[in-house]
């Protein structure tokens, strides 16, 4: 048996532990809130890339245990394991980016000596350090027990970020929290924004527009609620201040054929499949190579069901290119969406 370790969101435990069984990856115990330890009946490297092909929604992150390293006398056994784990695999002129993370208060361990030690390590074996994405990752999880070291190609790990926490700079424009599940979506579904028109459904207080315009969109924001100041009278910004169906029959009224959007940001707080429907009644709004993103928020108790439902009827107007709970998704998930057909 292989072991790995996994996150998840702390009420979607569960539902992870679920989808990976499917691939033949079986829960041992529960290390965190949003960490579990597993072991593999399969090939680790095969069941990885059967998970990277067709990715779970619930799982976040996933890497090997290649070694464990008892807290007593850590500075030494962490040079050793990790100097013969680096040198074990030929990698090349690849670049390794080292991720570190606690799962349990390690205050009163030897937390620096650890760190300092793997560190000293890699500089010995040679690595070539990543400063941006990395090609492999080596995997430092941190409990009150024990520290778990896992090496392994960062694509196969579902994020290439420590645990799968993407963290985005909070900067002074900030209007709200929310901008950074937009941001995550771009990059996790490989969204290259195209420019032109964006509709923003719910667009208060303005988070999502903010970020579409510095994306290169011109918006038309939804939503009958009033827009941060900062985003009011902003040049390329339209406020429409009205509920997403006053604009929809407004627009059909109007015959307007010619109102193509390339991009739909729904975050609105409305019931998943109700949600779905409103964005598929936009869908002859959208050009052929239009991308949208929208949240689903789920209710308690069988998130499968509500989101199978939404699928059913999102399918029915468009592809999907994928569907996550994101790190900075709370009792929802976030699908990206293609014209049908395209």
């Amino acid at each position: 048996m292989h072991k790995l370790i996994y996150t998840h969101q702390h009420d979607a435990a569960r539902l992870a532990k679920d989808e990976l069984s499917r691939f033949g990856i079986h829960t041992i115990k529960t290390v965190s809130d949003e960490t579990s330890l597993a072991e593999s009946e399969t090939d680790i490297f095969a069941a990885r890339c059967a998970i990277h092909v067709s990715p779970p929604i619930f799982v976040r992150h996933i890497c090997p245990v290649s070694v464990s390293i008892a807290w007593d006398g850590v500075e030494a056994e962490a040079y050793e394991k990790t100097l013969a784990l680096l040198q074990s695999i030929y990698i090349g002129n690849k670049t390794v980016g080292i991720q570190a993370r606690s799962v349990a208060d390690v205050s009163a361990k030897p937390r620096g000596a650890l760190l300092d030690a793997i560190h000293k390590a890699a500089r010995d074996a040679g690595v070539a350090r990543a400063n941006g994405t990395p090609d492999y990752a080596l995997s430092v999880i941190m409990t009150d027990g024990e520290v778990m070291l896992g090496f392994s190609p960062a694509a196969l790990n579902l994020s290439t970020f420590a645990g799968g926490n993407r963290s985005f700079r909070r900067s002074d424009e900030l209007i709200s929290r929310s901008e950074f599940k937009l941001l995550e979506a771009f990059e996790v579904f490989g969204i290259t924004p195209s420019g032109g028109g964006a509709l923003d459904l719910g667009g208060a207080p303005g988070g999502w527009s903010r970020i579409l315009l510095g994306l290169g969109y011109d918006v038309v924001a939804v939503d009958p609620a009033e827009l941060d100041e900062r985003m009011s009278n902003v040049a390329g910004v339209t406020h429409f201040r009205a509920t997403a169906q006053q604009y929809l029959a407004k627009i059909g009224n109007a015959g307007a054929s010619g109102v193509l959007f390339d991009f739909l940001a729904n975050d609105m707080k409305m019931e998943s499949s109700l949600s779905s429907r409103l964005v598929c009644q936009f869908a002859p709004y959208m050009k052929l190579n239009a991308a949208v993103v929208l949240t689903l928020k789920l209710l308690p108790g069988k998130y499968l069901k509500q989101i199978y439902n939404a699928r059913k009827i999102l399918e029915t107007r468009y592809d999907i290119v994928g569907i996550k709970q994101l790190f900075h998704n709370r009792n929802e998930v976030t699908v990206c969406l293609k014209i049908k057909g395209m």
